[in-house]
């Protein structure tokens, strides 16, 4: 198996993140054991945010660049039973059919159609705990509901078609206002993003964690 285990002890960290990362390329392609879907690209049916400001809609949304994610911090408190992870990727692609109607800042934003953002350097912040379940005599360490997901990202390139029913003028200064402030937008939009790196992030962990005894993952 791609997977392998870590001895707890003061290599755990380093072990951890060349395991993990010699193992996610392999994880991405999808696991049906484990229960991971095909991450190459990942797509999502429909994603629905709305901040009181902006109601978005995404559709038939495409998560492409997973392959450029690498493992760069893996930390377990075993007393907490908490496990912190951190992940950096070079470049994420969101290709969708999107819907929005509402205010960014100061600009009314309306429209429907397809929508590109690009997403660079990204640092991905995902904390979860875990409790230990007995199944047929083993134990295995299921993965609480109540996980955390933090991001920070350093350049976004946003392009939204048909804004305000195809007025071409109005559509190019609302991408051209939205990549002059890359980072307000990027505020604005992270209910979708975070929503969709965690669903990622859900999928590998309760993957790994929950059918994988524990003491296969972890030698104590």
């Amino acid at each position: 198996s791609y997977l392998k285990m870590c001895h707890t002890g003061p290599d755990l960290v380093k072990c951890a993140i060349a395991n993990g990362n010699a193992a996610l390329p392999e994880l991405l392609k999808g696991n049906e054991e484990l229960k991971i879907p095909n991450m190459l690209p990942l797509s999502f049916p429909e994603i629905l945010t709305d901040t009181g400001n902006l109601r978005m809609k995404f559709n038939n949304l495409e998560v492409h660049g997973l392959d450029t994610v690498t493992l760069t911090d893996f930390r377990v408190d075993f007393d907490k039973r908490t496990i912190y992870v951190t992940i950096h990727a070079d470049k994420l692609e969101i290709r969708s059919q999107y819907d929005v109607d509402g205010k960014v800042l100061i600009l009314p934003i309306k429209g429907n159609g397809k929508c590109v953002v690009e997403l660079e350097n990204g640092d991905l912040e995902y904390t979860f705990k875990y409790r230990l379940e007995d199944k047929n005599g083993v134990e295995y360490s299921m993965v609480e509901p109540d996980d955390v997901m933090e991001f920070k990202i350093e350049k976004a390139h946003y392009n939204f078609e048909n804004l305000f029913n195809g007025n071409k003028q109005l559509g190019d200064n609302v991408n051209k206002f939205m990549n002059e402030h890359p980072q307000e937008f990027l505020s604005e939009f992270s209910g979708t993003i975070k929503a969709t790196l965690t669903s990622i992030a859900r999928d590998i962990t309760r993957g790994v964690f929950q059918n994988i005894p524990f003491k296969d993952l972890f030698i104590m």
